[in-house]
């Protein structure tokens, strides 16, 4: 996905979530090279030259489900995994919440449906 396109992706998938007040879209700093984003609850950072839209997914996420301050209480925990998966299988057609749910208790990741912080 460009990185044009990005602010208006974040902007549906929040308000499609009953969110109000989305994260920024924001260039990911030219000397980060670990990184395919970064992430609080106010901005979101990606490179110029785009990202996956599963990646832009797992960021929104990781969004959601931060405080105003950018605190990531979930990192990749179970509230943290369940928002991703329902996000996933909201805006990407070819995920299954049923067969996403499965392959996770298959592998032993924990999850749950909590949804994103409200803030």
């Amino acid at each position: 996905m460009p990185f044009e396109q990005a602010q208006a992706i974040v902007d549906y998938v929040w308000r499609t979530a009953g969110l109000a007040y989305p994260p920024k879209i924001r260039p990911l700093a030219s000397t980060a090279r670990t990184f395919q984003a970064t992430v609080t609850r106010l901005w979101i950072s990606i490179p110029k030259a785009g990202i996956k839209s599963t990646v832009l997914l797992h960021e929104i996420a990781h969004s959601m489900t931060s405080d105003a301050m950018g605190e990531q209480s979930h990192h990749h925990g179970p509230r943290f995994v369940g928002v991703f998966m329902g996000l996933l299988c909201d805006h990407i057609p070819t995920f299954s919440l049923d067969a996403v749910a499965a392959a996770a208790k298959n592998e032993a990741v924990d999850f749950n449906f909590d949804g994103p912080i409200h803030n």
